[in-house]
């Protein structure tokens, strides 16, 4: 009898290798497990993180009221203080003109001002008052938003676009929060006058510039304004407006660098008023 041969069986076919799927997602590894006393640790951080945060968005909370409350009670002292001062105007003045025409002309320049103000301003609203006084010649802009100019200013004027210069200057005021310094006067204290810092001058006639040609008035007539005022000044008239205001070449010289820097190429023709 033939002996049978043992041969040892074939081990098993491995599978091809796969290709490379950059969509396959791998297996995630296993996270180790914490123990007890790191998870109270994580816990005991995330509820001090949460009540730091707290506290500061509280503290936040807490200072911008305060500063909104300070910025209220302020916005009240000066209604307050502008209240004052529209009393001792009228009463020095004369109290408001009864000329219906010129009031509208007043009422109607200063509108059109005020209406190129950024809307971003806190600047309230304004009032363009034309007073009765006939012989001195000024302008009072309240930081309530009331702006008085005297028939004496108003009929100095020689055009529509130095009036808008007159108004736009003290709309300019206003906007800038500018605060009038009272002087009394020699022997009526009851009766101040008031001026602006010269610093607050030339950044009112800066913005007062803008506002007219955004307006549609020519800058220049501000430079027109006041030489008339500078004119009235020389021949002897009360021109109280024109004596507060900054030494008038250097003012001239100052206004005619902004215009050439808001209209570099010159004056825009539409700017005709």
């Amino acid at each position: 009898m033939k002996a049978s041969t043992m041969t040892d069986p074939l081990p098993p076919e491995l599978p091809p290798e796969l290709p490379h799927n950059p969509n396959r997602v791998e297996p995630r590894a296993l996270r180790p497990q914490l123990s007890r006393k790191q998870i109270i640790l994580m816990v005991l951080v995330a509820l001090v993180g949460g009540a730091v945060l707290l506290t500061l968005k509280s503290t936040a909370k807490q200072e911008n009221a305060e500063i909104a409350i300070a910025k209220q009670n302020a916005a009240e002292q000066r209604a307050i203080e502008a209240e004052s001062i529209s009393e001792t105007i009228l009463k020095r003045y004369g109290g408001i003109s009864t000329n219906t025409e010129q009031k509208a002309l007043v009422g109607r320049v200063g509108t059109a001002i005020r209406s190129k103000v950024d809307p971003k301003s806190t600047a309230p609203a304004m009032r363009f008052l034309l007073l009765a006084e006939p012989n001195s010649i000024n302008l009072f802009a309240l930081t309530n938003g009331d702006v008085y100019l005297t028939t004496a200013l108003l009929n100095r004027m020689q055009t529509e676009g130095q009036l808008a210069a007159v108004l736009a200057h003290g709309v300019a005021h206003i906007v800038s929060i500018h605060e009038l310094a009272a002087i009394p006067v020699e022997g009526d204290i009851a009766l101040p006058n008031w001026s602006y810092a010269a610093k607050a001058e030339r950044e009112a006639d800066a913005l007062g510039l803008k506002l007219m040609g955004d307006a549609g008035y020519d800058p220049n007539a501000t430079v027109g304004m006041l030489t008339v005022l500078a004119k009235a000044y020389n021949d002897g008239a009360d021109v109280a407006f024109f004596t507060t205001h900054p030494n008038e070449a250097e003012r001239l010289n100052e206004i005619e660098a902004a215009i050439h820097r808001l209209y570099p190429a010159g004056i825009p023709a539409v700017l005709s008023k």
